[in-house]
């Protein structure tokens, strides 16, 4: 029998081959698949409570840059850019969940 993790691996892994094919609908199911895998991403992290990936270096300048360009965006007079640069943290966490995932899953490169 399968357990919930591997489940969610499997999951991510299924949603990450059809990235390339949900691109021809347009932006919104791409980044809903984006935002599964982030949510699949933190709970496997949550339920294994690995969190040595979660210090990579990347990922805290990558964040740190996110902070920066968001509080620039709150100081500049308009206010569509807040909202625009809010949440560019997801594909951090997205390339985290990918590299996570070609770890966990040799085979989702063939």
């Amino acid at each position: 029998m399968i357990d919930k993790q591997n489940k969610l691996v499997i999951f991510s892994s299924i949603l990450l081959c059809l990235i390339p094919l949900a691109l021809i609908s347009g932006p919104f199911i791409p980044d809903l698949f984006l935002v599964i895998i982030n949510i699949n991403f933190i709970i496997y992290l949550y339920s294994n409570k690995n969190y040595e990936i979660i210090k990579n270096k990347y990922l805290i300048i990558l964040l740190f840059f996110c902070l920066i360009i968001t509080l620039v965006s709150i100081f500049a007079s308009n206010l569509y850019s807040v909202k625009s640069s809010l949440f560019y943290f997801r594909f951090g966490i997205f390339s985290l969940a990918t590299y996570t995932l070609i770890n966990l899953e040799n085979n989702i490169l063939n």
